[in-house]
């Protein structure tokens, strides 16, 4: 991904969908990357290791107005949808969602995202839509996605979930 792109200050939309980049994406080389961007889409593409967080602590766009008293998802660009698709789904990616409370749709689909779905994902109270779908995930879908009661569409098919079925009522 070409480093200058982080330091566009006006840039809400970043879609590099379906090419061929590869490698680690590293920490961005400007202060504040990013300001204004709603939509990231780095999909279908070879990236590697871990997203930092730091792409994502100055995204003001994506922070939860309620929270801060603050009104920064306004009537602009994207007011129902942030889409975050990307890979690197270790423990960083946990701590980047936590940060994005008003987060309404989520599309981690078609890569190569390995390990379970982490239990935090049931705190986006905003959820409309998760998706997960074409991926290495594993083990058991957690309850606390029953927290999700916004959610309207949950794909994770094309993975290697198991569990009883007994264990899905809460969800």
């Amino acid at each position: 991904m070409p480093n200058w792109l982080e330091s566009l200050p006006k840039l809400p939309v970043l879609i590099l969908r379906s090419n061929k980049f590869y490698g680690e994406i590293g920490i961005p080389k400007t202060n504040f990357p990013f300001q204004k961007l709603c939509i990231m889409d780095l999909s279908y593409n070879r990236f590697s290791g871990l997203l930092p967080i730091k792409y994502f602590e100055h995204l003001t766009v994506m922070i939860n107005s309620q929270e801060h008293g603050l009104k920064y998802m306004g009537g602009r660009y994207y007011q129902d949808t942030v889409v975050v698709t990307i890979k690197g789904f270790e423990i960083e990616m946990e701590k980047i969602l936590t940060k994005l409370k008003s987060l309404k749709g989520l599309k981690f689909s078609h890569n190569e995202l390995a390990g379970t779905i982490p239990p935090s994902f049931g705190d986006m109270c905003n959820l409309k839509w998760l998706d997960l779908s074409s991926n290495k995930l594993v083990g058991d879908i957690p309850e606390q996605l029953a927290n999700l009661t916004s959610l309207s569409k949950f794909n994770v098919s094309k993975n290697q979930l198991m569990g009883a079925h007994t264990s899905w009522q809460a969800i």
